[in-house]
């Protein structure tokens, strides 16, 4: 059984749900003399659309634009490059979506810092530019 995730703050002192009721109800459904493990950890909102909007608008379409490779072959590279990792033995690419606000802004800091350096290339910050086209 999938529980849902809860959301909750403390605000002087109180405890604030997002859905109150949700945690009597969750608690009330589990079953009896099970042991259950509670994991809490801060909040961070997913990467936005304006920031998946820029980097499909702005950086990977200027990388494009300057190396004759496609966005998203721009974005495979980067993701290689920078979001990669090694579990068991097999190396995975973690998905652009999955990274919260910060982790988003770190990676495309990276992205420019690296076209900067080794394309001579300057892609703008996002309050430098404006962005529709994410195709």
């Amino acid at each position: 059984m999938k529980l849902p995730q809860i959301f909750f703050s403390v605000e002087d002192g109180d405890t604030v749900y997002e859905n109150p009721g949700l945690l009597e109800r969750v608690m009330q459904s589990l079953e009896p003399s099970v042991r259950y493990f509670i994991h809490i950890k801060k909040y961070r909102k997913n990467s936005s659309q304006e920031q998946q909007n820029y980097m499909r608008g702005v950086v990977y379409r200027d990388l494009a634009e300057h190396t004759g490779y496609t966005k998203d072959e721009v974005h495979q590279i980067y993701g290689d490059r920078y979001l990669s990792y090694l579990k068991n033995g097999v190396w995975f690419v973690k998905s652009t979506k999955s990274l919260n606000t910060k982790e988003m802004e770190e990676y495309l800091s990276k992205v420019r810092q690296h076209a900067s350096e080794f394309h001579k290339l300057y892609i703008p910050l996002p309050n430098e530019t404006h962005f529709l086209d994410v195709g």
